[in-house]
């Protein structure tokens, strides 16, 4: 199988997790908000108070999405992280633009979510590396020190390196 195959048998698979995490984002999302209402009737928050919620729950949703992303595709974790905070940030402005009938009320602010959602994503995609000490394209047993394709991690002090060599 060539790489171009390999790369078209993928898309599908990257298009059903981006998909996924946007759906875990947006049910993320709308559990914040009534949480949020829920404290705003409670408690009488200030408006100030509400907007700070909201770009939380933003920030929370796309970091998500990114680090659900970032996991399932193992690769270029930076850029699905930010793809998907992208994707979310484009279908709450359509939805906002279907809602308005326009963009009038977005103006000074539509930047800047922008880069808060996309910059949450991309943090989720870094954050969901799994090597710390070894980087994320090395993923190794942790009990045998062996990468997937069997041969050893140069990591000194291994048990199993000094077991190899008798």
């Amino acid at each position: 199988m060539g790489m171009n195959e390999a790369r078209q048998a993928r898309r599908p698979v990257i298009l059903v997790v981006m998909v996924k995490c946007l759906l875990a984002a947006y049910l993320v999302t709308g559990g914040g908000l009534l949480l949020l209402a829920l404290l705003l009737y409670r408690l009488g928050l200030s408006e100030s108070a509400v907007n700070i919620g909201i770009i939380i729950i933003y920030a929370l949703a796309c970091f998500l999405a990114g680090f659900f992303a970032g996991k399932a595709t193992a690769e270029r974790r930076f850029f699905w992280g930010f793809l998907v905070g992208a994707l979310y940030f484009a279908v709450l402005a359509l939805m906002t633009l279907a809602v308005n009938h326009g963009f009038k009320d977005v103006g000074n602010h539509f930047f800047t979510t922008l880069m808060i959602c996309a910059g949450s994503g991309m943090l989720g995609g870094m954050v969901s590396c799994t090597g710390f000490m070894t980087g994320c394209g090395t993923r190794r047993h942790s009990i045998t020190g062996r990468k997937r394709d069997g041969t050893l991690h140069p990591t000194p002090g291994l048990l199993t390196e000094n077991l190899n060599q008798t």
